[in-house]
């Protein structure tokens, strides 16, 4: 078979930081390559750039701070009691990331009666925190929804001394990040969590320095250098650092901090991830191959190789590859 190409429209290759190292992607322009079967009959195939490929940015800002996001991405927040919430939500997705400064849960379920809250905390470890906050809150909110959280792998966070200086008055109970699988509404995701957990009185745990960020399963791996450009760019504004100082609490915790995003991600073992990106290629009429031009890695139509004939500039991906994600789709068009 022979392969010629009649457009080509890539201007070249831009670097993305993913936690595994770096990856190109192509440019949001696409590729079509007319290919000539073994019978003579000609058709055309086109490469489709993934939307994680494929981001421009704006900034989002506020009396509180300031994010970049993707553009058309949501953001909300909340800041009250000197403690700032806020999440970057990819539209009609359960891809988002989130950072709270804050959050307390009851320590038991005699507190949770007490206090009124629904999520509560017998251990008072990382794990329990986030499936009590998504197993308990998230039904709570949309019952009969199949949802469930399990944590998969856990990464101890080494930096335990920086915690600790920036909540003097608790007591250090827990600090890890946490591989994660859910379902919502019928759709199965991923996500890394991190959470610091303190102790401060007989009824409470603090929970500080709460970053998560979800995508849809097998796509962690694609949305994590964004997830990490999103929470590089955050800044406090001058004048809500101001307002803190002025009311005798000059704590601002360091949200650019993404070290345990990125070891939570990249904490299962290379050989699962290996074998669920090859599951979902098998499910999906998938073969994985690298453009030697651009160093971009693409999910092709079964067949693919073979139809380049002696053209070879597409070629199979290596194992390890599996872990660096896709930028697209090369797909047939009849």
């Amino acid at each position: 078979m022979a392969i010629k190409l009649i457009a080509v429209l890539i201007a070249g290759a831009v670097a993305a930081a993913a936690f595994s190292g770096c990856k190109a992607v192509p440019s949001k322009e696409a590729v079509n390559a007319e290919i000539t079967d073994a019978d003579g009959i000609a058709y055309e195939t086109r490469i489709s750039v993934a939307e994680w490929a494929d981001i421009e940015w704006e900034e989002f800002s506020c009396e509180c701070f300031t994010v970049s996001v993707p553009k058309g991405w949501n953001v909300t927040w909340n800041s009250e009691n000197n403690i700032l919430s806020w999440r970057a939500s990819r539209p009609n997705s359960i891809s988002y990331v989130s950072y709270t400064e804050q959050d307390t849960a009851a320590k038991s379920s005699e507190e949770m009666k007490k206090y009124a809250v629904h999520s509560y905390m017998e251990k008072g470890s990382v794990e329990e925190y986030f499936e009590n906050m998504y197993n308990c809150g998230y039904e709570l909110k949309y019952p009969a929804s199949g949802s469930f959280f399990r944590a998969v792998e856990f990464v101890p966070i080494s930096d335990n001394d920086k915690v600790c200086r920036e909540l003097p008055q608790g007591r250090l109970r827990d600090s890890s990040a946490i591989f994660g699988e859910f379902s919502e509404n019928n759709i199965l995701g991923e996500g890394a969590y991190s959470a610091a957990v303190f102790s401060t009185d007989s009824s409470l745990w603090t929970i500080r320095h709460i970053i998560l960020g979800r995508a849809p399963k097998g796509e962690l791996t694609n949305w994590i250098p964004i997830y990490n450009r999103i929470f590089d760019s955050f800044q406090y504004t001058d004048s809500y650092k101001s307002t803190r100082k002025s009311e005798d609490t000059d704590y601002l915790p360091d949200v650019c901090d993404t070290a345990p995003l990125n070891a939570a991600a990249s904490s299962r073992p290379l050989e699962d991830v290996i074998q669920q990106e090859k599951h979902s290629d098998i499910v999906g009429g998938y073969e994985r191959v690298y453009d030697t031009e651009t160093n971009a890695i693409y999910r092709a139509y079964i067949g693919f190789i073979d139809d380049q004939g002696t053209d070879r500039r597409y070629v199979p991906i290596t194992r390890e590859q599996y872990a660096n994600g896709y930028s697209g789709w090369i797909t047939k068009q009849r």
